[in-house]
């Protein structure tokens, strides 16, 4: 992962990462995770992510929170989780925007 990795459009030249079947990546990509195998969850939330799918573009969010496969950035995790709310993911995406802005209203660290 990379430092350009900034936002969905930077993924427009990656074909590869777009799903044919976002929800049966997005569903995959919750069996990595809990299994703990976070770059594997990080693929199929991306292949969900790119083809639009709301809730793959939520977990993508939140692994970038998180710093799960990938490195924390707050800034690209608020990112995808604006992508997940505009197409549909509303509720749970819009509450960790709302966190993100408090934790960077309070200078967490990680808010450049």
């Amino acid at each position: 992962d990379t430092t350009e990795d900034r936002t969905p459009e930077f993924y427009d030249g990656l074909k590869k990462f777009v799903s044919s079947n976002p929800a049966a990546d997005c569903r995959k990509g919750l069996e990595y995770l809990h299994r703990r195998k976070y770059y594997e969850a990080h693929i199929c939330f991306l292949k969900a992510a790119r083809a639009g799918y709301a809730e793959g573009q939520y977990r993508l969010g939140s692994l970038y929170l998180y710093g799960r496969g990938v490195n924390a950035d707050y800034n690209l995790a608020e990112v995808w989780f604006r992508e997940a709310a505009a197409n549909g993911f509303v509720p749970h995406a819009i509450d960790v925007i709302k966190i993100l802005e408090r934790y960077r209203n309070r200078g967490g660290k990680n808010n450049e």
